[in-house]
């Protein structure tokens, strides 16, 4: 600072820097959950996994729960998601629970929970 001159020592209060998420769809609790909702509310089924699906027409839990109840619906979806990566995560359990996941929404549903009267008409090509 030249002669004569002071400076006035900067203060400023505190502040505090904040960082966040972008904003995305929450996903439902068990008793908020119907058949006829997305895949992607099914923990486990991810964006990748969507889209896959998605391309074989198959969008709702009810559509999934279907393709499950047979071996070769679940070997197919397996085929599915693993896709062409060697390294891909889906192992045995992680697959297994999606498709309990998928069931327990249908089971609620039939027992009187939300969605059970949702069932007729939806049209989808799996003969829900």
């Amino acid at each position: 600072c030249p002669e004569g001159y002071a400076v006035q020592p900067l203060r400023t209060k505190q502040f505090v820097v904040q960082v966040g998420r972008m904003w995305s769809k929450r996903r439902k609790s068990e008793d908020e959950i119907s058949p006829d909702d997305p895949i992607s509310q099914i923990p486990g089924v991810g964006k990748q996994y969507v889209s896959r699906l998605q391309v074989q027409g198959i969008v709702q839990i009810r559509q999934f729960a279907q393709l499950c109840s047979t071996d070769a619906g679940k070997q197919m979806l397996q085929r599915m998601f693993k896709g062409d990566k060697l390294k891909n995560s889906l192992n045995d359990s992680k697959f297994n629970s999606m498709v309990e996941q998928a069931n327990k929404v249908m089971l609620h549903a039939a027992s009187g929970g939300h969605g059970a009267s949702e069932s007729q008409g939806s049209g989808d090509r799996f003969g829900a």
